[in-house]
């Protein structure tokens, strides 16, 4: 690891987790990043934002126990390295279930200081060899997810998430459409949005179907496409929300589709959640031009819907950062 090492420490007994933090300090503060919480969901959505090197957590904490938390954050980052604090009390349970989580090494508590960051030292190598043993492709797999300007969640009819890239998260985290859950299922924010959500959820295999959900506090609307796949009953969800991300730029769509410009800024504005008549205003055309103009974009891209169309543009990497003017 060529940063430095990332270490989240987590524990509900406040004054106990402020000890262990103290004593960690003293001899590593310049050699380790090191975060704490006292809450378990907050640990998570910090392992989600960034994943750490490792977690040393607490094995008895209310709403949350430790094995629970592990495999929350394993569900994350298998690699992050998890030691676990236990009383002795908790030892018959935690060997009850040691099986079905991997848990780098428990330490009885109270813990001696030097003990504990023998334990984080030897979890880093450890976390250092499993990190080179992550296929090639798979780190390859994410980087070209990341670099999609559109969000990107794969879950199952529940809406229980297993995968979602940068821009996905980033939308989530805002929670002023959608949001994730405890349980790791996506929930509309607004309780008229439900209905959409659970509906769009539903769409058959090897089909696609699409929602827009406005926002409270914004003229703009949240796009989100479900597609299902046809050997599994997993879904794809493009989500799209010009707030945060912009559409490929008018020049992208010019030289990638070979588009005029009057073609590539009415497929812009389409991108970014404008119906036909409105793209149609801001490009300064007709209703009848830009059906026509639609037409001719629909051959240009192999595509025979806006849905195809918006679908193909959103799944295009952001190459291109200087948009030509939209006026």
């Amino acid at each position: 690891m060529s940063a430095k090492p990332r270490i989240l420490f987590v524990d509900d007994e406040k004054l106990l987790l402020d000890g262990i933090i103290r004593s960690t300090l003293r001899s590593n503060k310049n050699n380790w990043i090191i975060q704490s919480t006292a809450n378990p969901f907050e640990a998570i959505e910090m392992q989600k934002a960034n994943a750490f090197d490792v977690v040393v957590t607490d094995y008895s904490m209310p709403q949350l126990n430790g094995i629970q938390l592990a495999q929350k954050i394993h569900e994350i980052d298998a690699t992050t390295q998890i030691i676990m604090l236990t009383g002795t009390a908790d030892l018959e349970v935690v060997a009850q279930v040691i099986n079905t989580t991997e848990i780098f090494r428990f330490c009885t508590k109270p813990c001696d200081n030097e003990e504990l960051q023998s334990c984080i030292f030897d979890s880093l190598e450890k976390k250092t060899e499993v990190s080179s043993r992550t296929p090639t492709s798979d780190v390859y797999h994410k980087a070209a997810l990341d670099r999609l300007s559109v969000g990107v969640i794969i879950c199952d009819r529940s809406g229980k998430i297993s995968s979602i890239n940068k821009y996905g998260q980033e939308i989530c985290n805002k929670a002023d459409t959608v949001t994730i859950d405890r349980d790791d299922i996506l929930r509309a924010v607004q309780a008229n949005h439900r209905d959409k959500i659970a509906e769009i959820l539903q769409v058959p295999l090897a089909e696609e179907t699409a929602i827009s959900l406005e926002k409270e506090n914004s003229d703009t609307s949240l796009t989100i496409i479900a597609s299902g796949f046809e050997d599994t009953d997993d879904l794809c969800l493009l989500l799209s929300d010009p707030d945060m991300h912009i559409a490929p730029s008018v020049e992208t769509l010019q030289s990638l589709y070979s588009l005029p410009p009057s073609e590539a800024r009415l497929l812009h504005h389409l991108v970014n959640g404008q119906n036909l008549k409105d793209a149609a205003d801001k490009v300064g055309l007709t209703d009848s031009s830009a059906r026509t103009y639609l037409k001719r974009i629909f051959l240009k891209t192999n595509t025979n819907s806006q849905l195809s169309l918006i679908r193909t543009v959103l799944l295009t990497p952001q190459l291109q950062t200087n948009a030509l003017p939209l006026s």
